[in-house]
């Protein structure tokens, strides 16, 4: 579903979301890296959070050359000197600026779910954000055992220690729910896909 994509860019960073089953997948690219990770819907509260962030080391460079600039400023033998330390102060100074940015977001057991403020569109991020909260409400409705046209034991119990594994269950939790999926299944055992059990290998 389009409303079930969403896609935020600055220009140093690209973030792409992706409302899966049973979370968010965020995919984060900036010039120099990539990450991938997901945020399971049961790990996501339902309290907002705006904050502000920079880069400190940008500022720290232009704070410093500039007090270069000032220092050696003085002595006529350093003049260019200095004029070319300013220029580097300016340069640091504006990756700094370049580098401020303010996110909205909700807080995750697992992290946090952020996006950049009021990009594409505040209409659009609130859109959105409004979807989220829409599919963690019925996660939390129907449970972590909701099928969609009914799945496999197998494919349940992956779903459900991957769960495990995020915290958004605790180990009590995922070994009902895996007893209750193997239950309602022709499997004998969750060992075959290789959870729980001394034939784990």
């Amino acid at each position: 579903m389009a409303n079930d994509v969403f896609h935020q860019k600055t220009l140093t960073t690209t973030r792409d979301y992706v409302l899966e089953e049973d979370g968010v997948r965020i995919s984060v690219k900036t010039r120099l890296s990539q990450d991938n990770f997901k945020i399971h819907y049961g790990a996501i509260a339902e309290e907002r959070f705006e904050t502000t962030t920079y880069s400190e080391q940008w500022l720290r460079l232009a704070v410093l050359f500039g007090l270069f600039a000032i220092i050696f400023g003085r002595s006529l033998p350093f003049g260019l000197a200095a004029i070319l330390l300013y220029t580097v102060s300016l340069v640091f100074g504006v990756l700094f600026l370049l580098s401020w940015e303010k996110y909205v977001g909700y807080y995750a057991d697992d992290g946090s779910l952020r996006f950049f403020a009021n990009k594409p569109s505040k209409e659009e991020l609130e859109a959105f954000m409004a979807r989220v909260q829409e599919r963690c409400s019925e996660y939390r409705e129907v449970g972590p055992l909701a099928s969609e046209g009914g799945r496999s034991a197998a494919a349940e119990i992956a779903r459900l220690h991957s769960l495990k594994q995020a915290g958004a269950i605790t180990e009590a939790e995922f070994d009902t729910l895996k007893q209750r999926a193997i239950g309602d299944s022709e499997l004998p055992d969750a060992r075959v896909i290789g959870f729980g059990g001394e034939d784990e290998g």
